[in-house]
């Protein structure tokens, strides 16, 4: 016979405490004496006690859990991101659940009715869907929904939207290439479906019009869809046959990858050329060389999703949102 589920009465037993006490140490809903919750958590750790999360949800008809949807977490932008917004989530007393959909349109779908199937509090999505349909899903299903460089269509149907303002951000890195002397600047892009990264390439192709120095042939694309190094290695050997003075990349990420791929041909940044990348992420600080960039206010865009997210209906009237970037200049 199987051993019988420890409950938080057996907690309260053994803790020589109230149930409610039990109850108000694990939900942090109530000043409790340090002396108090060492035994509760003893207490809890000697039987092994797991708390019943869909239970409790049940009892007091409201989750505590926030679902959290991005395309991935191998970018430290979004899991910088997901560690800005537990924190906050925790101490409203609230929990994270965090998928990754890889940009496959049918996972996200699979992802939205998982989250739906837990009556989830609420969902945070960080990205713009590969199929706008999941948008409509979402919103049909009557959760509050914030999203983070969701897309037009998202902001259309009355999805409440934050982003930042990407043209500006591509411009701005595009500009102060040019200003650094660089006259042949290579764009390198991104295949996925995100209008943010769309109007970055907008701000560069303005700002190299602006100089008439624009060519077509200077962006390159990076697939999404196939090996991120594989794709460094495939870009950065084409950018080597050329004789750019400048580059501009859509992340971080891709920057630090084709940093290396040109070293293998001998070409040095900052030495040979400059390159601005894009997010700032933590390790752009500490790559050699490290990396100029285009900040993104995170923790500004984190505070802003978590209130919106607890704020009264009538109050995410506001459907867009936009912040500002900066320029971050460092050795590339």
């Amino acid at each position: 016979m199987a051993n019988k589920r420890p409950t938080m009465n057996d907690v309260a037993k053994l803790a020589g405490v109230t149930q409610a006490t039990v109850s108000y140490v694990i939900n942090h809903s109530a000043n409790i004496s340090e002396e108090v919750k060492e035994r509760v958590y003893d207490a809890i750790d000697q039987l092994n006690y797991r708390p019943n999360y869909n239970a409790r949800a049940l009892k007091m008809q409201q989750s505590n859990i926030v679902g959290i949807i991005l395309p991935d977490i191998v970018n430290q932008y979004y899991s910088q991101m997901v560690e800005y917004l537990e924190d906050l989530l925790i101490k409203k007393n609230y929990h994270a659940m965090v998928y990754t959909s890889l940009y496959n349109p049918d996972y996200e779908r699979e992802l939205i009715q998982r989250l739906l199937s837990l009556d989830v509090h609420s969902i945070i999505v960080l990205y713009q869907f590969t199929n706008p349909e999941n948008w409509s899903l979402l919103k049909r299903s009557g959760k509050t929904v914030i999203a983070l460089e969701g897309g037009s269509y998202c902001s259309q149907i009355g999805i409440p939207n934050l982003r930042t303002d990407s043209y500006s951000g591509g411009y701005m890195a595009t500009k102060h290439l040019l200003d650094l002397g660089a006259r042949r600047i290579a764009f390198i892009h991104q295949t996925a479906v995100n209008e943010s990264l769309h109007y970055r390439s907008m701000g560069y192709v303005q700002a190299m019009k602006d100089a008439d120095l624009y060519q077509p042939t200077d962006i390159y694309y990076i697939d999404n869809a196939k090996n991120r190094y594989s794709e460094w290695e495939r870009v950065g050997n084409l950018i080597s046959e050329i004789k750019y003075d400048g580059i501009v990349a859509t992340s971080d990420l891709i920057a630090i990858g084709i940093i290396r791929q040109l070293l293998s041909h001998g070409i040095k940044v900052p030495d040979d050329l400059h390159l601005v990348g894009y997010d700032n992420v933590p390790l752009a600080s500490y790559f050699i060389p490290s990396i100029t960039t285009i900040a993104q206010p995170l923790d500004e865009i984190c505070n802003c999703l978590v209130n919106l997210l607890f704020s009264a209906e009538d109050e995410r009237t506001a459907l867009e949102t936009v912040f500002m970037p900066k320029l971050i200049i460092r050795e590339t």
